[in-house]
């Protein structure tokens, strides 16, 4: 009889766990109440079905591996306020060169050197616009020295067409003036838009390596450190 009320008395534990879940998968789905405060329903629910008790809710709540976590981010919030992460690109960008596979080796460098300390997340955030900046910077220098190139070309062009009417006493007005389209397409060309993809795709990959060296690196590491630690 004592083994038939345990066995109950365990579904029923099961049940009531399962409710909580349940709840708080709803709640994340249609974000019935901010997910925060949704993240927090165990604290209230579990001791109140006598799923835990308080004190150990708490306990997980709080281990250490979520205050190293917590300190990860407050790392992340103070290079972004501080701009410390532009600073350290655009010193790698000065000694690495325009090449584009340097710059490629220039911000895999950084955003791996960054995500060892910071989520490389964040890390990724904090990157992605820098290198979109670049991106632009290439593509318009680029894009102007094609356009001076072509207005030299017309200039020397129309020079000897100047010459050559001159010469035949044709009128002006018959000359034919070539002008260039000076405003840059907005769309990338293909070889540009391999090389955005390239730059960005690379602080991607450099943000997993570098995550992947550290603790702090990725919550996916604070999670198996606290399992090992159990």
């Amino acid at each position: 009889m004592s083994r038939v009320e345990e066995k109950r008395e365990t579904n029923s534990l099961q049940g009531r766990c399962a409710f909580v879940v349940g709840l708080m998968g709803t709640y994340w789905v249609f974000e019935t109440m901010p997910l925060a405060i949704t993240a927090l329903v165990p604290m209230v629910l579990y001791p109140i079905f006598g799923i835990m008790k308080s004190e150990d809710v708490a306990k997980a709540y709080l281990p250490d591996t979520s205050f190293l976590f917590i300190g990860g981010l407050m790392v992340a919030v103070a290079v972004e306020k501080s701009n410390l992460h532009t600073r350290i690109a655009l010193f790698v960008l000065k000694i690495v060169g325009s090449q584009p596979a340097f710059i490629m080796a220039g911000f895999m460098a950084v955003t791996g050197f960054l995500s060892m300390w910071i989520s490389n997340t964040a890390t990724a955030a904090l990157m992605v616009p820098i290198v979109q900046s670049v991106i632009h910077e290439l593509v318009s220098n680029h894009r102007l020295y094609e356009a001076l190139a072509l207005n030299e070309n017309a200039a020397m062009s129309q020079k000897r067409l100047s010459v050559e009417m001159r010469r035949l006493s044709l009128p002006r007005e018959s000359q034919t003036h070539p002008h260039p389209n000076r405003e840059m397409e907005h769309i990338f060309s293909p070889a540009e838009l391999k090389m955005a993809k390239g730059l960005l795709i690379s602080v991607c990959f450099a943000a997993n390596i570098g995550g992947s060296a550290t603790i702090t690196g990725t919550a996916s590491n604070l999670v198996l450190i606290g399992q090992l630690e159990e």
